[in-house]
């Protein structure tokens, strides 16, 4: 069973189940990954997981849940693989970027 903010995703019990008791023991690890093929609701699960972090779940802050859902929260650095800008065409498999490296550096030293 996993909690109501979670509802309307579909799959993923077992990491729902953990993420689930990660947020009601309130204790994290250092870092997630979440991964998939595409369209499997990967982006879906980590935004509902930050929202439950965050307090701004089902009945938290509609303000702060929207910031999270825009990207626009000072606190929430989204960063997603891409493919080089040489070549839009996609005929590799995208990857982090030194640039997307570098801004997660200048993102971690900034004072909370």
């Amino acid at each position: 069973m996993t909690a109501p903010l979670f509802a309307g995703v579909v799959g993923h019990g077992r990491a729902l189940q953990l993420l689930c008791a990660t947020l009601a023991a309130d204790r994290l690890a250092p870092a997630y990954l979440f991964a998939g093929p595409e369209g499997v609701g990967r982006s879906l699960v980590a935004r509902r997981f930050i929202e439950g972090l965050s307090g701004a779940g089902l009945n938290g802050d509609l303000g702060l849940r929207r910031r999270l859902e825009l990207g626009n929260h000072p606190d929430l650095l989204w960063v997603e693989p891409t493919y080089s800008e040489k070549s839009q065409q996609k005929k590799g498999l995208p990857q982090l970027r030194l640039e997307q490296i570098r801004e997660v550096t200048r993102f971690l030293a900034r004072p909370p």
